[in-house]
């Protein structure tokens, strides 16, 4: 049986069925499990990524799609995510301690994203606005920590022009993507050992 999510993402799914353009919404109604938030919606930190990539999505469609919710966040580099959380403490025993979501709900293919103009890059941003101040809401983070580059550009902007209000929050702070390449002379290991400490720094 699939593990059944609070009740608080089926709202959260319905809402970003109610956002996802036309073009869209064929493709993410595929994957009944991708709620395109994972965790805990009382604790006191909130992770926010990019958005789900295709490839990531369609991995853990065939691998971990009997886990419902806990597909998501699945495959080598979200792992790296997932052991920097356990190693943190926001994720023990199976057991979340954190809530993690997306600022942007459609699946976009990384390549695809880079090519886009800043201006593209907002709109899409900014059609997403409302659904995570909901989240933001629902949540009432002590601490956002974005996950990523773009992540924390594109939450910057929102909170910027004014459209996502993070109410008693500090701004948001910024950390290493799962994703990223490791350094001349790095190893995975080291990449999950700069999320650590960066995850660290942000809740100091």
């Amino acid at each position: 049986m699939d593990p059944q999510p609070h009740s608080h993402f089926d709202t959260l799914l319905k809402r970003i069925r109610e956002t996802m353009p036309l073009h869209a919404r064929k493709e993410y109604d595929g994957y009944p499990w991708l709620y395109g938030a994972i965790g805990d919606p009382s604790a006191d930190i909130m992770f926010i990524c990019q958005n789900p990539p295709p490839g990531g999505v369609k991995m853990a469609h065939t691998k971990y799609r009997h886990r419902g919710i806990e597909a998501q966040w699945r495959g080598k580099k979200p792992e790296r995510f997932r052991r920097a959380l356990r190693e943190t403490g926001y994720l023990r025993n199976d057991q979340w301690h954190c809530y993690v979501t997306n600022v942007i709900k459609e699946l976009v293919p990384p390549n695809e994203w880079k090519k886009y103009s800043t201006f593209r890059k907002r709109r899409i941003a900014h059609r997403w606005r409302e659904v995570l101040q909901w989240e933001i809401c629902k949540v009432q983070p002590r601490i956002v920590i974005c996950v990523g580059k773009e992540s924390h550009e594109r939450v910057r902007c929102l909170v910027t022009d004014g459209l996502v209000d993070l109410g008693a929050c500090r701004p948001p702070c910024r950390m290493l993507h799962y994703s990223a390449r490791p350094r001349k002379g790095e190893t995975a290991e080291t990449v999950v050992a700069r999320m650590v400490d960066g995850i660290r720094r942000c809740v100091e």
